[in-house]
């Protein structure tokens, strides 16, 4: 489950956090208001390829983490400890995408490949 969200540079985004609690949470708003932006961050998180117009205007880079509650999750604790990465009920993803240049992911804290997001 995600449990807390953060977007710092991206699109328009200034700076944003959100905490997500186990049950239903909704983001709601009016047209506009960036609702299709978290979920666009969400899915770069979770793999989706980005590019550098992502960036805010005036940013070098766009920041995205997101901390996940993995503590009843064996298959991607499984999957961690095969990536040789530390399995823990908390999963922390990170994503730097750089105005220009190569995007970096981080796994806990480590290097990772996109392909395993």
């Amino acid at each position: 489950m995600l449990a807390h969200l953060r977007i710092r540079d991206f699109v328009l985004i200034d700076e944003l956090d959100l905490e997500f609690v186990p049950g239903f949470n909704v983001l709601t708003g009016e047209t506009g208001a960036g609702k299709s932006l978290i979920a666009t961050a969400l899915n770069l998180l979770l793999g989706r390829r980005g590019s550098g117009d992502l960036v805010r205007r005036d940013a070098t880079s766009a920041e995205i983490e997101g901390v996940f509650d993995i503590s009843d999750e064996t298959a991607i604790k499984f999957r961690l400890e095969q990536a040789g990465l530390p399995p823990d009920d908390e999963l922390l993803i990170r994503r730097v995408i750089p105005a220009e240049g190569r995007h970096k992911c981080y796994v806990n804290g480590r290097l990772a490949s996109l392909n395993l997001l």
